[in-house]
């Protein structure tokens, strides 16, 4: 399998590698990293699936500081 196999748009990262319902994977700054570790994970584990995600957002809960409204 090799990059050729495949129609690739690559935006700003960082991009994630991960099996479908798993946690995220370890963040790539480039999509040509990411993609040379789903390919590396395709070849160990053949019949398995991986993704590429693309994080554009991150959402958690925010503290209000000292002095500031809720």
């Amino acid at each position: 399998m090799s990059r050729g196999d495949f129609d690739v748009i690559a935006g700003a990262g960082p991009y994630r590698v991960q099996k479908d319902g798993r946690r995220r994977g370890v963040a790539h700054s480039r999509f040509a990293d990411a993609e040379a570790a789903a390919l590396h994970l395709v070849e160990a584990n053949p019949g398995e699936t991986f993704i590429i995600t693309r994080e554009v957002a991150r959402v958690g809960s925010h503290r209000a500081s000292k002095g500031e409204q809720q």
